[in-house]
């Protein structure tokens, strides 16, 4: 494959998380009338998909070291899309929770394989750039996926969503099985024994940059998944705004992501990896500090809120992407699993943080703003004083 092609599937695949997750937020309120539960059980639909998610990147991490990316993506994918086929025929809540469970598992693989692949081929600041770019045809995936999902329920209903994602894993199969070449050569037979393992993470463990920034960038995921969890009830009890007026303008967040890593590029070439993130870091802190502000001094209008959004959303995905690269980069012969342990502590701490938080924020604009102001800061000192936790040979 040419790099671009390569990149763009690498991206393609990481933003099926991102698509499955988004795609279901215009549909609560549809899922709730239909089954006749709280909104909150359709709520659940997103950290019930997260946790076997990032559980499975503990299978699919080492399995992609022991026979390869394409063998990997093969099984994920094949049981991700029938989780997707039996979620679209739920006939309770409790079915598509655990549908979705099934979906979790399997689409674990699209991201870690993703990432191992750029790992193959780049290091350094070329990982990090590949990385962005990547992170950039994600950001399609979030603008697309909720008008899609309302495009579904409207031509048909809420089940509709979920057939639609079984075609983009049946396309990325097609894709995996004719189009991509396998990258990973030096096939390591020992990569599933439990003892290996261990010792694998324990490596990555030890590693003071690994460690550092596994660390950040698990807080910087815990706001990216908040955001996206809390986004519908945010616009409703904040706004009034629901329906295609919410799809479209959390569509529109994606624009901000595409310019936020418009602008990481730029910057790892001019000031560094790293420093690139803590000027991100501190967006986030920003934009989060002064939503709550405003709307405790209830001078917060819609046009204020979508514009400390857009902030937002140009941010948080630099931090994970740079962050993503510094974690991975000193590990090559153990890309898969190292992969495998970022999916895991991030999107595990998330989907953990989001199912406490949610029924403490409650749609509240201002308790949101407050926490996500709290998890910014502590994320924003890490990376201010990251060279203080990290030995100097270590440093990018």
């Amino acid at each position: 494959m040419y790099p671009k092609i390569l990149i763009v599937f690498c991206g393609l695949l990481l933003g099926l998380s991102a698509y499955s997750i988004d795609s279901v937020l215009p549909a609560f309120g549809e899922i709730t009338a239909d089954f006749g539960v709280p909104i909150s059980l359709a709520q659940a639909t997103v950290p019930v998909f997260s946790l076997p998610f990032a559980f499975g990147h503990l299978f699919y991490g080492p399995l992609s070291d022991r026979f390869g990316r394409r063998p990997a993506i093969a099984v994920g994918l094949s049981f991700f899309a029938a989780g997707s086929l039996l979620a679209s025929l739920s006939t309770s809540v409790e079915f598509l929770l655990a549908a979705r469970f099934i979906q979790g598992f399997g689409g674990a693989s699209a991201p870690v394989v993703a990432r191992a692949i750029l790992r193959d081929h780049y290091d350094g600041p070329k990982l990090a750039g590949s990385m962005s770019f990547a992170m950039t045809v994600f950001s399609v995936a979030v603008m697309v996926a909720p008008p899609i999902g309302y495009a579904m329920i409207e031509v048909g209903n809420w089940r509709w969503i979920f057939f639609a994602q079984m075609v983009l894993a049946i396309l990325l199969l097609l894709i995996n099985q004719f189009v991509f070449r396998e990258s990973h050569k030096d096939l390591d037979v020992s990569a599933l024994r439990p003892g290996n393992m261990v010792r694998a993470m324990g490596r990555v463990f030890r590693h003071p940059q690994s460690r550092t920034f596994l660390i950040l960038a698990s807080l910087a995921q815990c706001a990216l998944l908040s955001f996206v969890v809390n986004g519908p009830l945010l616009f409703e009890n904040g706004f009034g705004i629901t329906g295609l007026t919410f799809a479209l303008l959390f569509s529109a967040m994606g624009t901000s992501i595409i310019l936020g890593q418009w602008f990481n590029r730029w910057a790892i070439v001019r000031v560094g990896v790293l420093a690139s993130a803590r000027i991100a870091s501190s967006i986030l802190f920003a934009s989060s500090f002064l939503c709550f502000a405003l709307e405790f001094s209830g001078l917060l209008t819609l046009s204020g809120f979508l514009a400390l959004m857009f902030l937002f959303g140009t941010s948080f995905l630099v931090v994970i992407a740079n962050s993503t690269a510094l974690i991975i980069d000193p590990h090559k012969e153990i890309a898969g699993l190292t992969s495998a342990l970022f999916g895991f502590c991030t999107i595990a701490t998330s989907a953990i943080f989001v199912l406490v938080t949610v029924p403490i924020f409650d749609g509240s604009v201002m308790r949101w703003a407050a926490g996500m102001s709290l998890m910014t800061a502590i994320s924003t000192l890490g990376y201010l004083a990251s060279d203080l936790l990290t030995r100097p040979k270590n440093r990018q």
